[in-house]
């Protein structure tokens, strides 16, 4: 029975192979749910940008040594942009964890504010002003 993956799996699996050192991805795929084919297939539709749209080369051009190198070359600086991308993600992550923080710190500043400024019932009122209009007039 065969084992169905949907674009997402198969791109993370691309991205895992990719992370793996060199000498022991067959190692690793063995250990995996999808064989080697499956994803010498997943990785020549990922470095074509065809993987998350559901697209699948046709052929491969087998052991080309021009093309492998160019092909280790682009798998290279797609697994840079992928670790970049992370580092960036987890700077984001910091940096909302910190503006909730800091957001909450406001909120319990600001209910101190107005728990400060509230008369208490035995505040002594300030007197009004000659020239104030919410002094009654007397005759």
């Amino acid at each position: 029975e065969a084992i169905m993956f949907t674009p997402e799996e198969k791109r993370q699996a691309v991205i895992d192979y990719l992370n793996v050192p060199f000498g022991s991805k067959r190692q690793w795929v063995s250990q995996q749910p999808f064989t080697y084919n499956n994803i010498r297939t997943w990785r020549m539709a990922y470095l074509n940008g065809d993987l998350d749209r559901g697209l699948l080369p046709r052929h491969s051009d087998g052991m080309d040594p021009v093309r492998n190198e160019a092909m280790r070359k682009l798998e290279q600086r797609l697994k840079d942009q992928e670790q970049r991308h992370q580092h960036e993600l987890e700077q984001l992550r910091r940096e909302a964890q910190s503006l909730r923080e800091a957001n909450d710190a406001l909120g319990k500043a600001i209910g101190l504010m107005h728990t400060f400024s509230v008369h208490k019932p035995d505040d002594t009122p300030t007197p009004n002003t000659p020239g104030d209009s919410s002094t009654p007039k007397t005759n």
